[in-house]
C-alpha cells in the first residue's frame, strides 16, 4: 500500500464513524428554539419528559398530550397524532418526531429513550 493509500483511509474511516455516531447513536437532548428555526420540517428530538404537568389520555388510555422540557429547561406542550403507551408516563426522557408550531410540538409520534431510575 502506498503512502497516501495510508493516510487517505484512516481519514475516510475517522470521518465516517464521526458522522454515524452523530446522526445514529447520539441522544443529546434538543433545544425547542432549535426545531422552530426549522419551520415545520418534521424532525427527531430526545426531551425530558414534565411529569408533574400530568399527560392527556384516549379511552385505550394511551397518552395523547404531554408536556416535555427542552436543555434550557423551556417547556412546551407535545401533542401526539399516534397516541403513545401508557408506560410512557415512567419516562425520563422521550424521543419524538415532529415540528414546533407556536409553543407546542406537534408529534407524530413518541418513544421512551430513558426510564426513570425508581421505576
Amino acid at each position: 500500500m502506498n503512502t497516501q493509500a495510508k493516510i487517505f483511509i484512516p481519514i475516510v474511516l475517522a470521518i465516517c464513524a464521526y458522522a454515524f455516531f452523530n446522526l445514529f447513536v447520539k441522544k443529546e437532548i434538543g433545544e425547542f428554539e432549535t426545531i422552530r428555526l426549522s419551520g415545520e420540517i418534521n424532525q427527531s428530538a430526545y426531551l425530558y419528559v414534565v411529569a408533574n404537568r400530568g399527560f392527556k389520555r384516549d379511552t385505550q388510555n394511551r397518552i395523547t398530550s404531554f408536556f416535555a422540557s427542552d436543555r434550557n429547561g423551556e417547556i412546551a406542550q407535545v401533542d401526539l397524532q399516534e397516541p403513545a403507551a401508557p408506560e410512557m408516563a415512567n419516562a425520563l426522557v422521550v424521543e419524538v418526531f415532529g415540528h414546533m408550531h407556536g409553543n407546542t410540538f406537534l408529534g407524530k409520534r413518541a418513544k421512551v429513550a430513558q426510564l426513570r431510575k425508581n421505576q
